[in-house]
């Protein structure tokens, strides 16, 4: 199940204190809306009481008893610059409770979500992102999503993707890796920012995300890197693992407070490229003076073609 918050919340007429039910299959009855003052919520209504939540400086918790002594957990967005961030929350949170059927289990795995983002919704940094960074971003989380999760599971997936921590390689996972390169279709080079992210004793891949972008109006599918983390979120992920992934949104510098989901892209294709031994770059050993450190070069997509081993 995959509901679009931002969707939903954008139905909502001007209203406030009126919660609508959301269609899903869990014991624990899930509500959006407003509140008195006019913030965005998520509440969930259970026969039985939450362990008590925290809030955070941008997510309020709130519990209460209605008159047939129901009791509500309420989440409000103190601040709706930070839209974008709530409704993927609220989706995660809802999905991860669907199908559990108990209602104790349920509250124990909002609890678990709720801490899990917490770290993200704390995370307060009001650097803007460059277009060139927040594409690179975007095509790498598309390239998990399609790509990396399909192939080897989402767990070993988000597990092998080091693109945060400045590794050489963006995925390392069993005895290969694979570094992606995000471009405009326009563009017919990609720039190799080190020696080390194509060197390596075992064979990987180049993969080249090729975008065109978009409006901040446009509303197509995975266009955003917010919509992709929603998607992402939604795969059937341990708690340690989705811990690990927000965490490594968070290295990345994804905050509620900069720009980050305002850029638009549509994805035109992804091509795979096969790097071994004659695949054309440079290594250590091309490198003759030891005065050199790094080298930074371009390659040409039309003279790496044979190298090519899939198109998505």
């Amino acid at each position: 199940m995959k509901i679009n918050f931002e969707d939903k919340f954008k139905e909502l007429n001007i209203n406030n204190d009126i919660l609508k039910k959301v269609d899903c299959n869990n014991k624990i009855n899930v509500f959006y809306g407003l509140s008195k003052e006019g913030k965005k919520r998520i509440a969930f209504l259970s026969t039985i009481m939450s362990e008590q939540i925290e809030s955070t400086k941008m997510i309020s918790v709130s519990y209460y008893k209605d008159k047939e002594s129901l009791n509500w957990l309420s989440f409000d967005l103190e601040n709706n610059n930070f839209s974008n961030l709530f409704y993927t929350f609220c989706s995660d949170i809802v999905n991860s409770i669907n199908g559990i059927n108990d209602e104790t289990k349920e509250l124990e795995y909002i609890k678990k979500r709720f801490y899990n983002w917490k770290k993200m919704f704390q995370n307060i940094s009001t650097k803007e992102i460059s277009e060139e960074k927040e594409q690179g971003i975007y095509g790498e989380l598309y390239f998990l999503y399609k790509y990396m999760i399909p192939k080897y599971g989402v767990e070993k997936s988000v597990a092998s993707w080091a693109g945060p921590y400045k590794y050489n390689k963006d995925f390392s996972i069993d005895n290969t890796w694979y570094e992606i390169k995000t471009s405009s279709i326009n563009v017919n080079t990609i720039e190799i920012n080190s020696i080390n992210q194509l060197e390596s004793n075992n064979d990987g891949f180049l993969g080249v995300v090729k975008v065109e972008k978009m409006s901040t109006e446009y509303k197509g599918e995975m266009s955003s890197v917010f919509e992709l983390i929603q998607l992402i979120m939604s795969e059937t992920m341990s708690t340690k693992i989705q811990e690990d992934f927000l965490n490594k949104l968070v290295e990345y510098g994804i905050s509620p407070e900069n720009n980050y989901g305002s850029r638009h892209f549509v994805v035109k294709k992804v091509l795979l490229y096969d790097v071994s031994n004659d695949f054309p770059r440079l290594t250590k050993r091309d490198i003759k003076f030891i005065e050199i450190e790094n080298v930074i070069y371009s390659i040409n997509l039309s003279g790496i073609d044979k190298f090519k081993v899939g198109e998505l």
